[in-house]
C-alpha cells in the first residue's frame, strides 16, 4: 500500500517526487529521441516547456481541490503525470505542451464558475485562455464551443454573458495582430487559422501510432462513465460538474482525432479531464490492496511503456 498511502493526502513530498520523476523522463525522452535541438533558441524552448510541465503538477492539483473534484488525495496529479510519461511525444512537442498549460488555466476559472461569483470575468478569462491556446495549436480555436457550455449550464439566462467569449476572440486578434505586426509578420493570425481546415486530417488507421492513444481513451472513456454513474447518488452540483468535465473530454478527443500522427502529442490536451475520472474512479475503490495495485500498474505500465518507444525508436 505504499502508492496509494503516499498519495492518498496532498503532501509536500508528493509535489518533489512528480516534479523529480517528471525532470528525469524530460531528460531522458530528449536525450533518447531526437527531435528537438538544444542550441539557441531549441535550449531555452526546451527549458520552458519543462517550466510548463513541472507547474502543471501545480496547477492541476490545485483545480481538483480547489473545486473539490475528487477527495482530499493527490491521485489526480499523480495520473496527469504518468500520462506524460506514458506518452513521450508530448515531451517533445513544444506547442502542445504550452496549449495544454494554457488549457488548463481555462477549466481553472471555468470550473470555478460554480460558484457564480464574478461570472464575467471567469467567462472572458476562460474563453482567453482557450484562444491563447489556439495560437499554439489552431484545432483548439473550436474549443471555445466549451465556454458557451459552461454558460448554458450555470448562467443561461444572462444573454450578455453569452456575448463575453466574442470580446475575448477581438482581444487575442487584436493583440495577435499587433505582436505579428511587430515581428514583421503582420498575416501570420490569418495563416494561422486558415490552416485549421487545411491540415485537418482524421487519424489514418493503416499505421500503428493510434493503437496506444486509442486504447488510453478507451481505458479513461470506461472509467469516466464509471464515475459518472457512481456520482448519480451525490448533489446536482458534482453531478453538473462531472457531465462538462466528460462533454469537455470528448470536444478535445475529437479535436486530437484530425491530428494525424501528431496524435502522440496532441492526446496531451485529454490529460487533466482523463486524470480526473481516473483518480475518481481509483477513490471509490474501497479495498486499500486493490487500490494499490491499480496505482502500482499504472505506474509500472507509463514508465515500461516510455522505454519500450525508446528502445522501438
Amino acid at each position: 500500500m505504499i502508492i496509494s498511502s503516499l498519495f492518498g493526502k496532498t503532501r509536500p513530498v508528493n509535489y518533489v517526487l512528480l516534479l523529480s520523476l517528471l525532470f528525469v523522463f524530460f531528460t531522458l525522452a530528449h536525450l533518447g529521441f531526437t527531435r528537438m535541438s538544444f542550441d539557441g533558441v531549441g535550449f531555452l524552448q526546451g527549458l520552458w516547456s519543462l517550466a510548463c510541465l513541472l507547474f502543471s503538477v501545480f496547477v492541476v492539483n490545485f483545480i481538483v481541490q480547489r473545486n473539490q473534484l475528487t477527495a482530499a488525495h493527490s491521485f489526480a496529479m499523480l495520473f496527469y503525470a504518468l500520462f506524460i510519461i506514458l506518452f513521450p511525444d508530448t515531451m517533445l512537442d513544444p506547442d502542445v505542451i504550452f496549449a495544454a498549460f494554457f488549457l488548463l488555466l481555462a477549466y481553472r476559472r471555468l470550473i470555478s464558475l460554480k460558484s457564480l461569483k464574478n461570472p464575467k470575468s471567469k467567462i472572458f478569462d476562460g474563453a482567453l485562455w482557450i484562444l491563447v491556446a489556439s495560437l499554439f495549436l489552431n484545432q483548439l480555436v473550436f474549443l471555445v464551443i466549451l465556454v458557451w457550455c459552461y454558460v448554458y449550464f450555470y448562467v443561461p439566462k444572462q444573454l450578455n454573458y453569452w456575448l463575453i467569449p466574442l470580446a475575448a476572440a477581438v482581444v487575442v486578434a487584436l493583440t495577435g495582430w499587433s505582436v505579428s505586426y511587430l515581428l514583421g509578420d503582420p498575416e501570420f493570425l490569418f495563416r494561422h487559422y486558415a490552416r485549421v481546415f487545411q491540415e485537418a486530417m482524421l487519424v489514418r488507421f493503416s499505421g500503428g501510432y493510434w493503437i496506444k492513444p486509442l486504447v488510453f481513451l478507451s481505458i479513461v472513456l470506461i472509467s469516466g462513465i464509471l464515475s459518472f454513474i457512481r456520482q448519480g447518488k451525490s448533489g446536482q452540483g458534482k453531478l453538473t460538474q462531472l457531465r462538462l468535465l466528460i462533454l469537455g473530454w470528448f470536444l478535445v478527443v475529437l479535436i486530437i482525432s484530425f491530428s494525424g500522427e501528431r496524435i502522440g502529442s496532441t492526446i496531451m490536451l485529454a490529460y487533466f479531464p482523463s486524470a480526473v475520472f481516473m483518480a475518481r474512479y481509483v477513490e471509490s475503490i474501497r479495498r486499500e490492496f486493490i487500490k494499490d495495485i491499480m496505482l502500482s500498474s499504472a505506474t509500472v505500465i507509463s514508465i515500461l511503456a516510455f522505454f519500450l518507444q525508446w528502445v522501438v525508436k
